[in-house]
């Protein structure tokens, strides 16, 4: 009988971090499960909760204090870092999973931190890991549907990501302030072979999402995230790629737009009292406050998320296109099914590439099942 591979959840603590340990508790995939984060009394009552049912131990780490951090992951076949923000942290972690030699997956979503992560390649390499990035939803699972959309093809011209979303409330400040600082910055797309940027909240776009009642439409408008950077380095001969996304009711998107356009998501200082802040602080803290949980219950609109891939080129001399949608009720089930399926493949052995890679290098078939299995249905449209 092989046995089961042990993993560490850096992060494991937090909102998402501790969805993510219960996804590896219920996926019977490990044999022991870390908890690797600052807060070790809360590490420790996640522990207690779910140890009787797997080998579970939470390890005091701050990701700052790198010996501390790749003793931590020595001690795991495979590392899931939730530790946020990526934008401050993530170079940090896959520095230290290069120097553990273990194997890594995240669900890290920024543009420019996927492309100063892809500076580490080489190290990876000859460290012989895999530090497999972006693998949440969007990106991630899109980027799976647009690589087993391209092989079916002749050729694959363009890639077209989008999501329409009904927010649920959060109260995490670091989860608003990661989603927030993406509405504060010029967008890059990939256009015609070339890299561009285009302002954020444009263009504003109609989208139409397969809801499970029917077709949804929405307006969407360009998003900062890697699959621009990411799809034309590894799905050869495209020369199109756009993300976007918008947010329902249209209030909500109306707030973030308001906040955008007025500097409230800049780095800007903002002194009250004796205490400093930054304008995206305040903002965020703001949106993971009472005020906006009582905002979304007035507005009586449950929670979802729709996520849309399309994939457009050539097959048989002929215009193909294929058309993706996955549908999730909570994001729970989004955030923390994929890395857990990434981690479950790396520790088996079946990813094999060696550096920094993104899910569209992968084999798109076996995953598609892992995901399916894990209950991430999605729907399949040709034209």
């Amino acid at each position: 009988m092989v046995e089961k591979p042990s993993v560490v959840v850096l992060g494991g603590a937090g909102a998402w971090g501790s969805e993510v340990v219960k996804e590896c508790v219920q996926s019977q995939a490990f044999s022991k499960i870390s908890i690797g984060d600052k807060n070790i009394e809360k590490a420790e009552r996640i522990v207690a909760e779910l140890g009787d049912k797997v080998n579970m131990v939470a390890h005091c780490v701050d990701v700052e204090d790198p010996p501390r951090l790749v003793k931590v992951m020595e001690e795991s076949d495979v590392v899931i870092n939730m530790v946020a923000p990526y934008t401050k942290y993530c170079s940090a972690v896959v520095k230290a999973a290069i120097e553990a030699k273990r194997n890594y997956v995240d669900i890290m979503d920024r543009w420019a931190t996927t492309v100063d992560i892809f500076d580490l390649d080489e190290s990876a390499r000859e460290a012989g890991v895999t530090i497999l990035i972006n693998l949440g939803v969007d990106p991630g699972v899109v980027n799976v549907l647009a690589k087993h959309g391209a092989v079916q093809m002749d050729q694959a011209e363009e890639v077209h990501i989008s999501y329409l979303s009904v927010p649920s409330h959060i109260s995490s400040v670091q989860a608003w302030r990661s989603r927030m600082a993406a509405l504060s910055e010029d967008v890059p797309a990939y256009k015609d072979g070339k890299l561009i940027k285009v302002p954020v909240f444009t263009p504003n776009m109609q989208r139409e999402f397969a809801g499970p009642e029917g077709t949804i439409i929405g307006e969407v408008h360009s998003t900062s995230h890697p699959q621009t950077f990411t799809i034309p380095r590894f799905i050869k001969g495209v020369q199109t790629v756009t993300t976007s996304g918008g947010r329902l009711p249209r209030k909500v998107e109306q707030a973030l737009r308001f906040f955008s356009e007025y500097g409230l998501l800049s780095s800007a200082s903002i002194r009250i009292g004796d205490s400093t802040f930054t304008a995206l602080d305040l903002a965020a803290a703001i949106c993971a406050s009472d005020v906006m949980a009582k905002a979304i219950r007035i507005l009586g609109t449950e929670s979802f998320s729709i996520f849309r891939t399309e994939v457009k080129g050539e097959k048989q001399g002929k215009p193909a296109r294929y058309v993706y949608t996955h549908f999730a009720k909570t994001s729970t089930l989004s955030v923390a099914a994929p890395p857990v399926i990434g981690a479950k493949l790396l520790a088996r052995g079946e990813i094999q590439q060696k550096g920094v890679i993104a899910p569209e290098t992968l084999d798109s078939k076996p995953l598609i099942t892992e995901f399916l299995e894990g209950g991430i249905a999605f729907r399949t449209y040709e034209s």
